[in-house]
């Protein structure tokens, strides 16, 4: 009796407390840094490319608790790009994702920037990617050009002794609008 009470309880916690369990968390909040070193970009306010420079993206995540719910999670994030040693703040973006709690494909609800059309390919937002990945691309939106852009499985990599899995974005030369009013139209 105790031998078939293990294995039907074995089987109710693989197969359906598991599934009720394994959702993205709503009341998330993390912070990451990311450090590009010998990294180029454009100087706005002199007007002049900038090469050799360190560059530190901080990223933020803010679960939404209240605009979230049983099947869908919502997350405000935030992120500053900065050459920290030159004192240059080059980017602050904010923006809001939505996504099914669940298989963490995008929805089209609660302000979210990406919105996927009824019937479109499943995108992700890359905050939070779904629980099992397989070995094949992903769509995943990029807020700059504003669309999803195919992430690539490339292979298996080991970090702290565990393999996982490594996935390459390729994001085009993409036209995202008119250049900001104090830009030159020289450059």
């Amino acid at each position: 009796a105790l031998a078939c009470f293990a294995l039907a309880a074995a089987a109710l916690l693989r197969f359906y407390v598991s599934e009720q369990l394994a959702r993205a968390p709503v009341d998330v909040y993390s912070t990451s840094q990311m450090v590009a070193q010998n990294a180029s970009y454009f100087d706005v306010s002199t007007g002049s490319p900038v090469s050799g420079a360190t560059l530190t993206l901080t990223a933020t995540i803010r679960g939404n608790v209240n605009a979230s719910d049983g099947e869908v999670a919502v997350w405000d994030t935030a992120t500053v790009m900065e050459d920290l040693p030159n004192r240059k703040r080059i980017e602050i973006g904010e923006f809001r994702l939505a996504f099914d709690r669940k298989d963490a494909a995008l929805v089209n609800c609660c302000g979210s920037v990406a919105r996927p059309a009824p019937g479109a390919p499943e995108m992700y937002g890359g905050a939070f990617f779904p629980f099992g990945m397989e070995r094949r691309a992903y769509n995943v939106y990029d807020s700059q050009t504003n669309r999803a852009w195919p992430m690539q499985f490339e292979g298996t990599d080991t970090v702290d002794g565990m393999e996982v899995y490594r996935y390459v974005q390729r994001v085009d030369p993409t036209n995202t609008g008119p250049a900001p009013a104090e830009v030159p139209s020289t450059l």
